[in-house]
């Protein structure tokens, strides 16, 4: 063989190794691509939590924090400025309403109030004589009213008296009217008489009587005329009595004008004096009045002083101590109800259109020892704050949140923790909210664990969301299991998952 030819074979045979190396360079480095995919999707496990999916509840809340104070809490300020006198009661008391608790002094209105007393006692005597005289005065009218009212009705004693006259008057008449008879049939006898003596006469001059017979004739004639003369003197007598009977009658008649002339007189009198003791009577009583308004007043100054308990509570502090000044509003004593218990919490505008009277909310008590409370809204305010004081609050609705029963562990004026159930779904299929992927986009989807423990992504519906978990409406069933990765996984389809260990309960929490 020559030069050339051994050159040939040399290039030939470097050729053959060349590519073989690369043959082998590529099944290495396939060998190890698919080592490496296999490592990455099928012989690695990712460990995280898995859950079974299952109905549950999902709640919409709206978080505050928010202030304990007891039912009827109020501030009981000072009324007016003063020096305080005694304070008694102390933090933690339990009062009853009307309950003294602080007595602020008042040396001068204590005086002015003594006075006052003695003022309307003695004016008290100075009525009560007026009453007297009023009394008196009444009485007098009335009397006065009654004597008219008799000799108006005819039933005084002159009415009796000229009846009395009147009576005789008419006996009078009746006498005289008999005498009137008597002095006629007189008049008669001795007419008859003087007719018997002129017979007489006749038949003495023809001498058929002797002079006796005439002379008893005449006698006749002369007593006859002795009798009528008696009886007209006692009839003139008689007119005479009469006259006087009418003048009596005519003067008890005067007699008795006179009486109601006097008697109307003594009624006028007498509403004169009545009206003039009721007009010193009802200035008196407004004297009076005016008297006992100055002593309520001072009375009520003197209440104002006195500082009560408003309602049956417990005393949450006070604020100040005896022979301490102080001001009209200054703050005294703090009054709660420990039978009630309210949490009082600032909204902005936009959380408060969610909120409505009634609805359900949790306090959890803040500390190393949380504990949950149940109450429901009581109050939403109508105005939004406006202190403009106080930022934090400023432009912010008050709402007042009342607990279901009081827990006797809540401090009033400490924070709570403030849940408000705005909406809730009850027995609908639940995850929590770490366990959803791709939230609010519109393809949603959790990871899945399916029967060969590898991960597919589960598309699904999104119903109602809440803080820690999320309706489920489609994409799930019951019993799924599902995958909650943590933040630093990189999970892909096809990857095994193990389920992480459930933590060991602590020795606490066994207990």
């Amino acid at each position: 063989m020559g030069i050339p030819m051994a050159i040939k074979l040399t290039k030939k045979h470097g050729m053959r190794w060349l590519l073989g190396s690369a043959i082998l360079a590529g099944i290495s480095l396939g060998g190890w691509g698919i080592y490496v995919w296999q490592i990455r999707h099928t012989s690695q496990t990712v460990v995280a939590r898995v859950l079974q999916v299952k109905k549950d509840t999902v709640e919409e809340v709206v978080n505050e924090n928010g202030t304990v104070k007891l039912g009827g809490q109020q501030t009981l300020k000072a009324p007016i400025e003063g020096i305080v006198k005694e304070v008694l009661v102390d933090a933690g008391d339990r009062v009853n309403r009307g309950n003294l608790l602080i007595v602020l002094a008042d040396v001068d209105q204590q005086s002015q109030l003594e006075k006052q007393e003695l003022e309307i006692a003695k004016h008290q005597i100075t009525l009560e004589n007026q009453r007297q005289k009023g009394r008196e005065a009444q009485q007098k009218l009335e009397n006065a009213q009654a004597k008219l009212q008799t000799l108006q009705a005819g039933n005084s004693e002159y009415h009796r008296e000229l009846r009395e006259k009147q009576l005789e008057i008419a006996q009078q008449k009746r006498k005289i009217d008999n005498q009137v008879q008597t002095v006629r049939e007189a008049k008669a006898d001795l007419a008859n008489a003087e007719r018997k003596r002129q017979n007489a006469q006749t038949l003495l001059d023809k001498e058929f009587i002797s002079e006796d017979s005439y002379f008893d004739t005449e006698k006749n004639v002369r007593d006859a005329r002795a009798r009528l003369r008696s009886q007209e003197i006692t009839l003139e007598e008689e007119k005479i009595n009469l006259q006087k009977q009418r003048l009596n009658v005519e003067d008890i008649q005067q007699t008795i004008q006179e009486k109601l002339r006097e008697a109307r007189e003594q009624v006028a009198s007498a509403k004169t004096n009545l009206q003039q003791a009721q007009v010193e009577l009802e200035t008196s009583l407004l004297k009076q009045e005016e008297l006992m308004l100055k002593r309520q007043e001072l009375l009520s100054e003197q209440q104002k002083r006195r500082i009560r308990a408003p309602f049956a509570g417990v005393v949450l502090d006070v604020k100040t101590l005896a022979e301490d000044v102080v001001s009209q509003e200054d703050e005294l004593v703090i009054l709660g109800n420990p039978q009630q218990e309210v949490v009082e919490l600032q909204l902005p505008i936009f959380t408060a259109s969610q909120v409505e009277p009634n609805q359900q909310a949790r306090i959890n008590k803040i500390g190393p020892q949380m504990e949950t409370f149940s109450g429901k809204i009581e109050h939403i305010a109508l105005l939004a704050d406006s202190d403009n004081n106080n930022s934090e609050s400023s432009g912010k609705i008050p709402v007042t949140i009342q607990l279901d029963k009081p827990t006797g562990e809540l401090i009033p004026g400490s924070q709570v923790s403030v849940e408000i159930v705005v909406q809730q779904r009850q027995d609908v299929v639940a995850v929590p909210t770490e366990a959803v992927m791709a939230m609010g986009s519109e393809k949603p989807f959790v990871w899945l664990q399916d029967e060969q423990n590898q991960l597919q992504q589960q598309p699904i519906e999104i119903g109602m969301e809440g803080l820690t978990k999320v309706e489920v409406k489609e994409g799930l069933q019951i019993g799924d299991r599902i995958v909650l990765p943590t933040p630093d996984m990189n999970l892909e389809p096809g990857m095994l998952v193990a389920a992480k260990p459930k933590p060991k309960p602590s020795e606490s929490e066994q207990e």
